[in-house]
C-alpha cells in the first residue's frame, strides 16, 4: 500500500534534493503547497512530489530559470508532464538494461 503523506526528507531523498531546495520551490511555484501538521511538519501528497519532480526536470534537465520554470509550467504544463514521464520511463529502462548487461557479461 502506498503512503499518503510524506515528510520532506523523504522527498528530498526521493528527489535527490536537498530539502532546502524542495522549501525554495515551494515559495516559488505556488502550485506546491504541502499541507502541515498540528505541529508544523510538511506533508506531502504523491501530486505535490510529482510536481517537484517536473520542476526539477525543468531547472536541472532542461536547464531553464525559475522563472522560465514557472512560465513553461503555466503555458504548456501537459505537455511537459508526459514528455517527464517518458524521460523518467526511458532513464528506468537504461538503469535495468546496464543490471541485465552486467549480469550477462559476468
Amino acid at each position: 500500500m502506498a503512503k499518503v503523506f510524506y515528510h520532506v526528507r523523504e522527498v528530498a531523498q526521493i528527489l535527490g534534493e536537498p530539502a532546502s531546495t524542495l522549501k525554495h520551490w515551494e515559495r516559488e511555484f505556488p502550485h506546491v503547497k504541502p499541507k502541515y501538521s498540528a505541529g508544523g511538519t510538511r506533508r506531502y501528497v504523491q501530486k505535490d512530489i510529482d510536481d517537484l519532480k517536473l520542476i526539477k526536470h525543468l531547472i536541472r534537465d532542461k536547464g531553464l530559470t525559475i522563472p522560465g520554470a514557472r512560465e513553461a509550467l503555466s503555458n504548456r504544463r501537459d505537455e511537459l508532464e508526459r514528455r517527464a514521464d517518458i524521460l523518467a520511463r526511458l532513464k528506468d529502462c537504461a538503469i535495468r538494461l546496464r543490471e541485465l548487461h552486467a549480469k550477462l557479461v559476468d
